[in-house]
């Protein structure tokens, strides 16, 4: 199933986190709602409300590279 059926077939809304290449082959972190409107159980349109998380996935990323160094030099013997 694609994304797209998926919020149809679901009660209407679905929570995303999505990971975009750009055109410059950047990676772009996207979190937000997708939601299908329906009228008379016909679907009329898709509404999507997104915004930039690229930044906290950064963030992330290396606060997990920190901790798996320590862990690391704290195992193994001096």
């Amino acid at each position: 199933k694609t994304l797209l059926q998926e919020t149809r077939q679901s009660d209407g809304s679905s929570q995303l986190e999505l990971l975009l290449k750009t055109a410059k082959g950047k990676d772009l972190f996207l979190e937000g709602n997708l939601s299908a409107r329906q009228r008379q159980g016909n679907l009329e349109a898709y509404r999507g409300i997104f915004h930039d998380i690229s930044a906290r996935k950064q963030a992330e990323n290396m606060k997990n590279a920190f901790v798996s160094m320590v862990s690391h030099e704290l195992r193994t013997p001096l």
